[in-house]
């Protein structure tokens, strides 16, 4: 597929995302539309780059979700491992100590 068609192709599913189609997976977190629209992207880049069609499947851009998802779930376990994000009453947050020194003001 050339590089016009492609692009065609990936301003559609950026179109999907923006839309809020893969919201419902990506709440948890550290997922973002963002996150998963540089996968895309990145994964779109290398097809054309080795000239794979389809492009970009259907079944790829849920493998993407998934990464996302994946991604976003171990960068949370760090930040709780390593005290940066704690879990009270109130939900979840950024460390008490931390949180004073990113924003003196409050």
């Amino acid at each position: 597929m050339n590089e016009d068609k492609a692009k065609i192709f990936l301003d559609r599913i950026l179109n999907r995302i923006d839309n809020g189609e893969f919201d419902e997976h990506l709440n948890i977190p550290f997922a973002s539309r963002k996150l998963l629209k540089s996968l895309v992207e990145a994964k779109m880049a290398r097809k054309v780059e080795t000239k794979s069609t389809p492009v970009l499947s259907d079944t790829d851009l849920w493998n993407c979700v998934s990464e996302v998802r994946e991604t976003a779930a171990y960068t949370a376990s760090v930040l709780f491992e390593n005290g940066l994000l704690v879990k009270d009453e109130k939900g979840v947050g950024l460390n008490p100590t931390l949180e004073k020194l990113l924003n003196p003001q409050k």
